[in-house]
């Protein structure tokens, strides 16, 4: 039942995460249709894992699943969609979407002076390079 579980969370998921901030409903379902063919497939094949004799029980080792565990299988596996889409929800209304702008920290103090109302603050990293995130402005 975990397998099963797993398997159509995933599938799901698939569509979530065809986009890191836009929402698959604005994108559409079957924009992709590699994965709008591969999808119904693998839930079919899934199904027939879970149910066909012999396959089920001799090469997976699963177990008959009720009607009502089918039901819990299905109703969980939503979740994984909706926190992706409540995610992409939240970085949209709070401006996560925009991506931060790289700003190059030069090695000597001369060519860091012209900005004489800002600190950089520099995270661990030794490119030289940071982000506006890491930049805070002194009033």
């Amino acid at each position: 039942m975990c397998i099963l579980f797993i398997c159509f969370a995933e599938l799901q998921r698939g569509f979530s995460c065809r986009a890191l901030r836009e929402s698959v409903f604005k994108i559409g379902y079957f924009t992709n249709r590699v994965m709008a063919f591969a999808i119904p497939i693998s839930i079919l094949l899934c199904v027939l894992i879970a149910n066909v004799p012999g396959v089920m029980d001799e090469v997976f080792k699963l177990e008959y699943i009720s009607g009502r565990e089918w039901g819990f299988i299905i109703a969980l596996s939503v979740i994984p969609f909706i926190v992706d889409e409540l995610t992409k929800l939240i970085y949209r209304r709070y401006g996560f979407h925009k991506r931060p702008t790289a700003v190059h920290i030069s090695t000597t103090a001369a060519q860091v002076a012209p900005l004489p109302h800002s600190a950089l603050v520099l995270n661990s990293r030794t490119d030289g390079y940071v982000s506006d995130a890491h930049v805070k402005t002194m009033a």
